[in-house]
């Protein structure tokens, strides 16, 4: 996979469900060794707050 930085990294590729606005969903998640990273396409149709520093909350809400 390339990542944000134009590198190309091998990622661990797991399938899981996350219970998301109510309504439990399947989600594919990547992973590799150190900090977590969030996809945006979770986050498609709603409006996003988040704080940037370690045990921050993200805060969304639907965008009917």
């Amino acid at each position: 996979m390339i990542i944000a930085n134009n590198q190309v990294e091998s990622l661990s590729e797991y399938r899981a469900r996350i219970l998301w606005d109510g309504i439990e969903r399947p989600i594919r998640v990547l992973a590799k060794p150190g900090d977590a990273l969030a996809g945006i396409a979770l986050f498609q149709g709603y409006r996003v707050c988040i704080e940037f520093i370690d045990g921050g909350d993200i805060l969304s809400e639907a965008i009917l």
